[in-house]
C-alpha cells in the first residue's frame, strides 16, 4: 500500500514539474531544458561543503540572455508542510549560491518557487525578504554546508528569488503548442 501511495506522489510530482515547464517555456522568456526526471546532472548544484541539492527544474532566460534559473515545483492541493520545504528552498539557495560565488561560477542565478497552493500568504510580500532568507538559515543551519551567513549575500539571494502560484486552470491560457513552436521559429530567426 505504501509502495502505491509513494508511485502515486511521483506521478503527481513529476506531472506538477512538467506542467510547469510547459508554463514556463510558453512565456516565451524562458528555456527549461532540464528536469530532475530526465537529467539530474544540469539540475544539481554544489554547497560549500561540495554535498550538492537537486532542483526539479534548470533553465535560463531568453530575453535578457546570459541568467540561469533553477526551481522548486511543489504540486499540492493544500499547504501541509510547504513552509518548511519553502524555508529549506530558502538555505539550498543561500548555500548554493555561496558556493557560485566562491568559485567565480555564479551568473546571477536565479531561483524560481512554484507551487499550485500559496502558504504563509498573510506575510506574502516578506517570502523572498532578506529577513525570511535569514531567519530560514538559523532554522536549517544543517543545510548550509558551511557556507557563512552575510548581510550581503542574504539581499544578493533575496533579490533572485521568484515566488510563483499556478493552478491547473493555468493551462487554458497557456498559449497552443502550434502558436509556440511559431514564435520560436521566428524568435531563432531574428536572432541569427
Amino acid at each position: 500500500m505504501e509502495d502505491m501511495v509513494a508511485e502515486a506522489e511521483h506521478v503527481k510530482a513529476k506531472e506538477g514539474v512538467e506542467f510547469a515547464r510547459r508554463w514556463l517555456n510558453y512565456t516565451t522568456r524562458l528555456d527549461v531544458p532540464w528536469t530532475v526526471y530526465d537529467n539530474e546532472r544540469f539540475t544539481t548544484l554544489r554547497r560549500p561543503d561540495l554535498t550538492v541539492h537537486r532542483f526539479d527544474m534548470a533553465g535560463h532566460f531568453l530575453d535578457p540572455p546570459g541568467r540561469d534559473f533553477y526551481a522548486e515545483v511543489k504540486k499540492y492541493e493544500k499547504q501541509s508542510d510547504l513552509k518548511k520545504q519553502y524555508e529549506e528552498f530558502l538555505v539550498n539557495c543561500y548555500a548554493v549560491t555561496c558556493h557560485m560565488l566562491d568559485t567565480q561560477l555564479d551568473k546571477n542565478t536565479q531561483f524560481f518557487w512554484i507551487s499550485w497552493s500559496p502558504h504563509s500568504a498573510t506575510r506574502w510580500q516578506e517570502l523572498a525578504s532578506p529577513t525570511e532568507l535569514s531567519t530560514a538559515c538559523y532554522a536549517h543551519p544543517h543545510i548550509l554546508g558551511g557556507a557563512k551567513l552575510t548581510g550581503e549575500r542574504m539581499n544578493l539571494v533575496a533579490s533572485r528569488l521568484w515566488l510563483l502560484i499556478l493552478s491547473d486552470k493555468h493551462s487554458e491560457l497557456m498559449m497552443r503548442p502550434e502558436y509556440f513552436m511559431h514564435v520560436k521559429a521566428q524568435a531563432i530567426k531574428d536572432a541569427s
